[in-house]
This record gives C-alpha cells, structure tokens and sequence, in this order.
C-alpha cells in the first residue's frame, strides 16, 4: 500500500474483495487510463453498477461503454498529466450528486458459447 496523501495505490486485489475496497477507500473516480484498445472492462463494469465516476481514454469498449451509458468522462488518448488532474476536479463526486446505479452487464461466456471449454 502506497498512500500519498490524497492519492492511494492498492496495487493487487481480487473481485471478492473489490466491494469491501470501494466502500472502506470511498474513493472519488476512477482512472481507466489504458493506451490500447480493450475488449471489455469487468472493473468498469463494477464503477459503473456501484455509481463511481469512471474516466477512461478515448479508446477502445471502455470509452464506448461509457459514452453509451452517459455517465462519466471520455478524455483524449493522448492527454498530458495536467489535463488528467483537471478531469479528476472537474468530476469529483465531492461535486456531484444522486450518481445514478447502471446495472451491472452480464455478458454471456465466450469460450463456452463457442465450445471451446
């Protein structure tokens, strides 16, 4: 656990214990800072179900997830430092209220469906 004063860095955890992490950090955003495009994002997922504001690149499913679902911010792929601070301002829950609860998306299972398990 890394904690710098108002920035704080879990490093690893797992899904069970996702919940309890949210509600014990109670954190402001999200950052989904990726530089390559995703398929899919089970964490944005869980941001999205639980009302926490998620801001991601401008790339791939995760920026297309949350533009469809008009809750959080899109920033350009190539955004310097500086502009990302001024996201996480401009978003903070500390400014926002009554953040809507998206239901979690159930996807069916690839591999299966395709019979690959």
């Amino acid at each position: 656990i890394s904690n710098k004063k108002n920035v704080q860095i879990i490093g690893k955890y797992e899904e069970k214990n996702l919940h309890f992490l949210v509600e014990n950090h109670a954190p402001d955003v999200a950052l989904f800072l990726n530089q390559v495009p995703e398929t899919f994002s089970y964490t944005l997922s869980y941001c999205l179900m639980v009302g926490l504001w998620p801001i991601v690149t401008d790339i791939g499913a995760p920026a297309e997830r949350v533009r469809s679902a008009q809750f959080g911010t899109v920033v350009p792929l190539e955004i310097e430092a500086a502009d990302i601070i001024r996201a996480i301002v401009n978003t903070t829950t500390k400014n926002r209220t009554n953040f809507p609860k998206i239901p979690l998306i159930h996807l069916p299972n690839n591999l299966r469906d395709y019979g690959y398990e």
